[in-house]
């Protein structure tokens, strides 16, 4: 059984439970579990295209740790001294690189909660509570997906003529991309407004009421694995919390 096909309620307590485990621990080997599992998992749903972004993610936490560790100098392990001449510290890029990690692996559940977590999910949890805030965050899943396959087919025809992005010398190259840009804002702008017009005309404006679409009830696997869920967040959080209690009564 697939986890997309999982009840809405499942996929929203797991996400959630991921992306306050990975914003939130700072242990190493927690921060590497976090990092490496959502590193699969986005391969896993993406495939190879989300193995080259997952990659390219790996130079950029580099990125942070420098400009992190060039800007922030507490610390008393002195490195060596940057251009301006303060010193760069191990403690200041210690915690860019955790920082860095957790931005990386918060990136790639985004990926993930974008491939599981269709419109229809968003509705049904908060179509009752909020019709507004459920369109608007359906919008935005959809938003990205919709954006790469536009994309892709807008270069795809205007190499037909000539004008792809890398044809021609370089100021040609600039004014193909120039004008992708506006053909890809142009249809998104023109997508937004159809996609409001149909809202409207299907009672999103008229307060409550509405009826939002159901996706079946819960099954007995997953009503097996819904407590599983926030009672391991919560003893992974006290853990982290009694920890670093223990840590703060050693430094005192």
């Amino acid at each position: 059984m697939r986890f997309d096909s999982y009840h809405p309620m499942i996929n929203l307590i797991y996400f959630v439970t991921a992306i306050v485990c990975a914003v939130n621990f700072d242990h190493p080997v927690y921060l590497a579990i976090s990092f490496l599992c959502a590193f699969v998992y986005s391969i896993k749903l993406n495939g190879k295209r989300s193995l080259i972004f997952n990659l390219c993610l790996i130079p950029l936490i580099g990125a942070y740790t420098a400009w992190y560790s060039y800007y922030n100098h507490f610390g008393i392990t002195n490195l060596r001294m940057n251009f301006i001449g303060n010193q760069i510290t191990l403690e200041a890029v210690t915690v860019g690189i955790i920082r860095g990690t957790k931005i990386a692996a918060v990136i790639m559940i985004f990926s993930c909660i974008f491939a599981v977590v269709s419109a229809d999910k968003v509705v049904y949890l908060f179509g009752r509570i909020s019709p507004r805030l459920s369109l608007y965050l359906s919008i935005l899943l959809r938003f990205v997906p919709r954006i790469k396959q536009r994309g892709r087919r807008i270069e795809l025809s205007r190499r037909g003529i000539g004008k792809g992005c890398f044809q021609g010398n370089p100021l040609q190259c600039l004014l193909h991309m120039c004008s992708f840009l506006s053909i890809l804002i142009t249809w998104t702008l023109e997508d937004f407004m159809d996609s409001a017009a149909s809202m409207k005309c299907r009672g999103y404006s008229c307060g409550d009421g509405r009826r939002s679409p159901s996706t079946g009830s819960i099954t007995v696997t997953e009503a097996l694995s819904l407590p599983y869920l926030p009672v391991s967040q919560s003893l992974l959080w006290r853990w982290h919390l009694t920890r670093q209690a223990f840590s703060i009564t050693q430094l005192s």
